[in-house]
C-alpha cells in the first residue's frame, strides 16, 4: 500500500483533497482522502471503495459504442459510396443504376433493422426480448454480400471467385449473418 502511503505524504503538502486509484489482487479501489485541519493538516479521512464492477462496465459500455458505430458505419459506407457514384455519373447503364438503388435500399433497410436490434437490446436486458430468426438461403446471401463489396473490394485490388455449391436453407437471423460475412471480408 506504498500507493496510499505516498498519497497520504501528498496530502500533507497539497492540503486538499486526494483521489486515486489503487489495483490490488485484480481489484480496482477508489481512495478518497480528505485532509482534517487544526492548525495544519492533523490528520486525514481515508474511504476507499471498491469500483471494480463499475470499471468493467464503464470498459463494457465503451466497446459497445465502438461496436455500434462499426455496425452503422457500415452501412452508411455503402450508401454514401453508391450514392456518390449515382450522383458523379459513374453508372453508365440502367442495370448497373438499379444494382446501386437495390443496395442502397437494402443497406437503408439494414441500417434501420439495426437500430431497432439495438431497442431490442434493451427489451432483452430488461427480460422482455427475442431473437428474429428466419429461413434464407445462405448463397444468395453471400452473392448480395459480393456484389455489395464488390466496389470496396475492387479498389483494395481484390477479386472475389465465388464457387458455391446448392445448400441447404439456414435458419437463423440473416441480417447478423450479413453482418459478419461483411466484417470477415473487410
Amino acid at each position: 500500500l506504498q500507493i496510499l502511503k505516498n498519497a497520504l505524504l501528498r496530502l500533507h503538502d497539497l492540503k486538499q483533497n486526494i483521489v486515486e486509484e489503487i489495483t490490488l489482487d485484480g481489484k480496482i479501489i477508489l481512495a478518497k482522502i480528505s485532509p482534517l485541519f487544526n492548525n495544519g493538516v492533523k490528520g486525514a479521512v481515508v474511504v476507499l471503495q471498491d469500483v471494480t464492477k463499475e470499471k468493467k462496465l464503464e470498459n463494457l459500455r465503451r466497446e459497445f459504442v465502438a461496436n455500434v458505430s462499426h455496425e452503422l458505419r457500415t452501412p452508411l459506407t455503402y450508401i454514401q459510396g453508391y450514392s456518390e457514384a449515382i450522383l458523379d455519373g459513374m453508372v453508365e447503364d440502367k442495370e448497373t443504376l438499379n444494382n446501386y438503388i437495390n443496395i442502397i435500399l437494402e443497406e437503408t433497410l439494414r441500417l434501420k433493422r439495426l437500430v431497432n436490434d439495438l431497442l431490442d437490446l434493451s427489451l432483452m436486458e430488461n427480460g422482455q426480448g427475442t431473437l428474429r430468426k428466419d429461413k434464407f438461403s445462405i448463397q444468395r446471401l453471400i452473392e448480395r454480400v459480393v456484389l455489395k463489396m464488390h466496389n470496396l473490394a475492387a479498389q483494395k485490388g481484390v477479386k472475389f471467385i465465388l464457387d458455391l455449391k446448392e445448400t441447404p436453407l439456414l435458419f437463423a437471423d440473416e441480417d447478423r449473418i450479413e453482418q459478419v460475412l461483411i466484417n470477415l471480408i473487410d
